[in-house]
């Protein structure tokens, strides 16, 4: 658990600064100019407002996603939970496969996806949307220098039940009998 939040905290760690900092420039020069400019007054404050909501919001998520992971890890039975904290996984980018099970940042989270759950992928552009059992939708952003293809390649071979839609087009599973 501590390392895959440590990880998360990497990953996140400089968008928390970096608005702090934003928020805390723009407060500056918003105020400087205020005290010479009468005009705009209203709408300086309403943007300090919303940067300072912006920047709690952002801050508050960062230190609530750890725990948010750990009441997900407790809806699942104890060997899966050994899986994810102890068990062997393969890190491509920032997600990690397991055999079972998908770990990866999205929405300042950490989200865990069976590949059993996973009906079908399709690589689009910068980002990787899936479509699960329940209904859901979600969605892997794709980092630079990495190929949606490939990565929706790994997780079909996780699960060969998974349809892969490229272009709108469903694309048949191929294989014959695991």
């Amino acid at each position: 658990m501590s390392e895959i939040s440590r990880e998360y905290f990497r990953v996140y760690r400089l968008s928390t600064i970096f608005v702090w900092i934003w928020s805390a420039l723009i407060s500056f020069g918003l105020f400087t100019t205020a005290r010479k400019r009468e005009v705009s007054f209203h709408f300086e404050y309403i943007v300090i407002g919303l940067v300072i909501v912006y920047a709690l919001a952002l801050t508050i998520t960062t230190l609530c996603a750890p725990k948010i992971f750990a009441n997900k890890l407790k809806k699942l039975s104890d060997s899966e939970q050994s899986e994810i904290l102890n068990g062997k996984f393969v890190k491509i980018g920032e997600r990690r496969f397991y055999e079972h099970f998908l770990l990866y940042y999205f929405n300042r989270n950490i989200q865990i996806v069976r590949f059993s759950d996973i009906i079908s992928i399709e690589p689009k552009g910068r980002k990787l949307r899936f479509i699960l059992k329940n209904g859901k939708k979600a969605t892997i952003f794709i980092e630079q220098g990495e190929n949606s293809a490939m990565l929706a390649a790994a997780i079909k071979s996780k699960n060969a039940e998974i349809s892969v839609i490229i272009g709108g087009k469903v694309i048949k599973n191929t294989e014959k009998g695991q």
